[in-house]
């Protein structure tokens, strides 16, 4: 999904690293910037949890951020989250519209630039874990559409995610194992009217990919496949009557399952307890 232009609102970010307050700190690494919320109820250094999110093709960290609305379970449960970006998805709108190299034909400049998203997310998550003194094994992630395919991508080649959910996008179809799988959680969460990005896989028949005749995605039951065999637990969770947008997941999951999309990702990191 492309962002809308609402969030176009000068942002002030408050950088106060150990505050007695939630606070919005502005990183800066390699030329991209990041957003970390840290809550008021942080844990000591070595004991800290953190969930990295990567916002779909045409989007970025401050648009998956107002939607994924997951602040408050982070405000609830004392763990950061890190809004990461990727880079200009094309021409339009340089520095809002971004997007995540994942290989085969997806998505835009990214990947004709061969963009080395694996390497710098790789980099920025060791750089954000040990500045904030991330407890080992605390290291999680979601991400919507592209960036949910990046994330499946990261953990299937160097798991570099304990646990992972991610929200329309799964694997690519041309991964035959996960050799940085074994032991990880994935909970895929899927919209069953989600034409952009396919349950079943295929081509999208809606959103930018639509007019990109190369762009074939992969299935939840390929990813499924994939990542049992290399020793990963996926579970995949449909929801019905929903599109590919990540407010519709959000309103449909809050309506039907009495949470929040950022609560029920907080309990399937294990981080209510």
């Amino acid at each position: 999904m492309f962002p809308s232009l609402k969030w176009l609102v000068p942002v002030v970010f408050l950088a106060i690293a150990g505050s007695a307050c939630a606070a919005e700190v502005n990183e800066q690494f390699e030329g991209r910037d990041i957003i970390l919320f840290t809550p008021d109820n942080l844990p000591p250094e070595g004991q800290r949890a953190v969930v990295f999110a990567l916002h779909g093709g045409g989007g970025n960290a401050t648009h998956l951020r107002n939607r994924l609305k997951m602040d408050e379970a982070a405000e609830k449960y004392g763990f950061m989250i890190a809004y990461l970006n990727g880079t200009d998805a094309g021409t339009v709108l340089p520095g809002i519209m971004r997007a995540w190299n994942t290989g085969g034909a997806c998505c835009g400049l990214p990947v004709r630039n061969k963009v080395d998203d694996s390497g710098y997310l790789t980099r920025a998550v060791a750089y954000i874990t040990r500045k904030y003194g991330v407890a080992p094994g605390r290291v999680y992630a979601t991400g919507h559409s592209n960036g949910s395919i990046m994330t499946q991508q990261l953990i299937c080649t160097v798991g570099l995610f304990d646990a992972a959910v991610t929200l329309s996008g799964p694997l690519n179809p041309e991964m035959e194992s996960c050799p940085g799988a074994q032991g990880r959680r994935i909970l895929a969460i899927h919209g069953e009217l989600d034409e952009n990005v396919p349950v079943i896989g295929g081509k999208g028949t809606k959103g930018p990919t639509k007019v990109q005749q190369d762009v074939i995605f992969g299935s939840e039951a390929h990813a499924k496949d994939i990542f049992e065999k290399s020793g990963a637990s996926y579970t995949i969770e449909i929801i019905p009557e929903t599109d590919h947008a990540l407010a519709h997941l959000n309103d449909a999951i809050t309506e039907k399952q009495g949470m929040t999309l950022g609560e029920k990702e907080a309990r399937f990191f294990g981080l209510t307890k």
